[in-house]
């Protein structure tokens, strides 16, 4: 668990969330629109394309964004968790 919590400090060091409370609810406020979009309607994109490369390039390319909103959004919850224990510890 202490390994996964390193990996993502260095994910939103990486990221530049860590520079503030704003950049990282920023960062989750992307991810969470971003999934609002697909919720309504995200795949609609692909509904009149005919050709099959096509369609697997763009599907390609949808499973690139979710993974990187997955890393996004675990680095600015943690992020934002890790801030709020050190403002309660003061």
């Amino acid at each position: 668990m202490e390994q996964l919590h390193n990996l993502l400090s260095q994910c939103a060091r990486l990221l530049r969330l860590d520079r503030g409370t704003r950049q990282a609810a920023a960062g989750l406020a992307v991810v969470a629109l971003f999934w609002v979009v697909g919720l309504l309607g995200g795949l609609h994109i692909l509904n009149g394309i005919t050709n099959a490369m096509t369609i697997l390039v763009g599907l390609y390319v949808m499973l690139g964004l979710v993974i990187t909103s997955l890393v996004v959004g675990a680095a600015a919850t943690t992020e934002l968790s890790r801030r709020a224990s050190l403002r309660w510890r003061k």
